[in-house]
């Protein structure tokens, strides 16, 4: 009886006990930061600080995710006794890759507490000021929504890097040159800037590259140089550090390509004076009318008498008048076509585009004074008149409508070429010397990855290139463009995220990300980027314009049409100048207008946005991510003729100093019910202008299908230019 009574005891406690422990143990989620980043973590500090944490929790239910760029592993683990030796196995196996993006964290469920192990950087989405329990952060940064989060939650911001130096551990100092290598025999960069990653702490480099610093074992150094790609050096048990950037390629000249005709087709050597310089026909590239002063009659008494019946298809808007004439209302391209906007052409008077008498769609566009009107008849050298899309692509959106050029004899000082007949001009035939663009680039990495029969066995190739190629952005391009392949838009996307860690500041390299993102459908992933654009570049019109659009596609019409309102309007506080793509914005606000009347308020809309959108068979939008890219851009029409837009200093350097001083890299161009056929879009590239390092250059081609209609789509192509002088075929369109 008495041994019955000990063992009913000892159940009872060994019962307690186990209630007891069941109604303490806690429930902990565990959120583990694995972007590319984050591999620079001080991992022994991070493990000895949870090996503190889980003495004090023993019992806990973890529910442990690990993320980036999405959530990448959810897993279950159990903590008994403080024996958390499962989860510290995967924590140590963690393989870091993409962008960190907080969008998939909820800190809103129902737990005992939170873990969160991050550098708190991500340009996508930020951290929540609150949650629904304590949040623990552990964290090698000073971030201000770290802090906000820790503090609110009510519970606690451990800094790895303050861990470290408790350990009475000295720092080291480390030592080291900052060389050039680009420059013959190694240049010594003086001014590059060293700095401990997360701490107050940085020096700069010498007149000889020298720089000494003061460093623990697990610092991470970055070194950073104006025109250069920073870089990230842990210091490891090293007292000497040298640092050598190395720059892939060198600044290109300029080189200018002519057209080929065939021989039976051969252009007649005759010149057409664009009124600051004159050029041969057949480099011209496109359908000119000319009249020179033998076809101006010495009874025309103003411009529009001289024009008048010359050229086929031209009309003056305001023909009836007598007196007074505005040129800039001439009417051409568009005059049969049933569109409420601006329909009429470009005047160009020596060389330079006129404004327009009526072109104060913009608020701001204020001052426009329009075209003389009485230019002496007497003055005038040649008129040439051009004509069909030709005009657009050599002027692009401006000269839409046809363009007339104006040359004057006080421009050529007097000296007029005196021609027995008018010239009749034709468009070059295309020799057909442009090649496709191959889809992946022939570098060793890719070389590698491309033995791979499956996805893993490709990933783990990727992790280990990486280590080699992994500084430069074009790398993830080209190696998500590899995956793209597999139809993994989960990795694709992942890989692609990326450049935003090593490329933060770098809009031309988050621009090219954006391009790719947006090819593969990854909608709202290109929205975070287009958002972040919008913020380090916030005086560019073209950050707001595509952050405009994005908003529209990801549905959310609000956003959009205060961005809209904002840079076309003028109604907002967004300071930019829309000048340089007036035409293209005006005609994405008509449209979205019409998209989306019913979920806006159409009051506030100044009436002559609210015109019927222009409707177009087809609409091909160029964007490119490099300001100072030189390029052109050859059109090849059914007729096997081509013509060329122009996208170099040589040529249109007016054009590049506006889109560097009012940030914007685009140009669109247009077909209509009678073009109809199959178009082919060549590419010859040039380099860039300044800072060449090698990189490419990305280019964006976005062909809207029955633009302006209830049938309008759209499909993106991007395609990376790297070799020069080659003409490459990008794009071919049929109507």
């Amino acid at each position: 009886m008495k041994n019955l009574i000990i063992v009913i005891a000892v159940f009872f406690a060994f019962a307690k006990a186990h209630t007891t422990q069941a109604q303490t143990k806690e429930n902990i989620l565990f959120y583990w930061d694995a972007s590319l980043s984050m591999q620079d973590r001080n991992l022994d500090i991070e493990l000895e600080y949870l090996d503190t944490f889980f003495e004090k929790h023993k019992e806990a239910a973890v529910h442990f995710v690990s993320f980036s760029s999405e959530i990448i592993l959810e897993e279950d683990y159990t903590i008994v006794n403080g024996n958390w030796d499962a989860l510290k196995a995967e924590l140590k196996s963690t393989v870091y890759d993409g962008a960190v993006s907080f969008a998939s964290l909820d800190f809103t469920i129902q737990t005992d507490r939170f873990i969160l192990s991050t550098d708190g950087e991500s340009i996508s989405s930020e951290l929540p000021e609150k949650a629904s329990a304590p949040v623990h952060i552990i964290t090698n940064n000073k971030n201000r929504s770290i802090m906000k989060l820790a503090l609110n939650s009510v519970g606690s911001l451990t800094n790895t890097n303050k861990l470290a130096r408790k350990k009475n551990r000295q720092p080291t100092l480390v030592t080291g040159v900052v060389i050039d290598a680009n420059t013959g025999g190694g240049q010594a960069l003086e001014g590059a800037v060293i700095k401990i990653v997360g701490g107050d702490k940085e020096v700069i480099t010498d007149r000889k590259g020298a720089y000494s610093i003061e460093a623990f074992p697990e610092s991470v150094l970055e070194i950073s140089y104006v025109g250069k790609k920073a870089r990230r050096f842990r210091v490891g048990k090293q007292q000497t550090l040298n640092i050598i950037f190395s720059d892939q390629g060198d600044v290109l000249k300029e080189v200018v390509i002519t057209s080929r005709g065939n021989n039976e087709t051969a252009v007649e050597e005759k010149e057409v004076d664009l009124g600051q310089h004159k050029i041969q026909k057949k480099k011209l590239g496109y359908s000119v009318e000319t009249i020179t002063d033998k076809e101006i009659s010495q009874i025309d008494t103003d411009v529009k008498q001289a024009v008048n019946g010359q050229f086929a298809g031209l009309e003056i808007a305001n023909d009836a008048a007598q007196t007074r004439v505005d040129l800039s209302q001439f009417l051409g391209r568009h005059k049969n076509m049933t569109l409420l906007g601006d329909q009429t052409g470009l005047v160009v008077i020596d060389g330079v585009p006129q404004s327009k008498t009526d072109s104060g769609q913009f608020s701001g566009n204020t001052g426009s004074t329009g075209i003389s009107t009485h230019i002496n008849p007497d003055n005038i050298a040649s008129i040439s008149y051009l004509k069909g899309l030709a005009a657009t692509n050599r002027y692009g959106t401006l000269g839409k409508g046809g363009v007339i050029l104006i040359t004057t004899k006080s421009a050529i000082a007097g000296e007029v070429t005196k021609r027995d007949t008018a010239p009749k001009g034709t468009t070059a035939t295309y020799a057909d010397t442009a090649i496709e663009i191959e889809a992946l680039p022939k570098t060793e990495y890719i070389a590698a990855l491309q033995k791979h029969k499956t996805i893993d066995a490709a990933f783990e190739e990727y992790l280990i290139q990486r280590d080699t190629y992994g500084s430069t952005p074009s790398f993830y391009l080209n190696v998500a463009d590899y995956f793209k392949g597999w139809n993994n838009v989960e990795m694709t996307s992942r890989v692609l995220s990326n450049v935003s860690e090593i490329a933060k500041n770098d809009a031309t390299a988050l621009r090219a990300m954006a391009f790719k993102i947006d090819e593969i459908g990854n909608k709202k992933k290109a929205l975070e980027v287009y958002k972040y654009i919008s913020r380090i570049r916030s005086l560019e019109v073209q950050s707001y314009r595509d952050l405009a659009l994005s908003y529209a596609e990801n549905g959310d019409v609000g956003n959009a049409f205060n961005i809209y309102q904002n840079i076309v309007e003028g109604k907002g506080n967004i300071v930019v100048n829309a000048s340089g793509i007036e035409e293209s914005l005006i005609k994405e606000y008509q449209n979205f207008i019409k998209k989306y009347k019913s979920a806006i308020n159409v009051s506030t809309i100044l009436p002559r946005f609210l015109k019927e959108p222009e409707k177009l068979k087809k609409r091909i939008v160029l964007e490119w991510n490099h300001q100072d890219a030189k390029f052109d851009l050859q059109i090849v029409n059914p007729q096997n003729r081509f013509f060329t837009w122009e996208h170099t200093e040589k040529v249109a350097a007016q054009r590049l100093a506006q889109e560097k001083r009012d940030g914007f890299q685009m140009e669109e161009f247009f077909l209509t019910e009678d073009d109809k056929g199959k178009w082919t879009f060549n590419i010859i590239y040039y380099g860039k202008i300044t800072d060449d390092d090698g990189s490419p250059t990305y280019m964006k081609f976005t062909v809207y299908d029955e633009y302006g209609t209830p049938k309008e789509s759209r499909e993106v192509k991007v395609v990376r230019l790297i070799d020069v002088n080659q003409p490459y075929t990008v794009l071919e369109v049929t109507l």
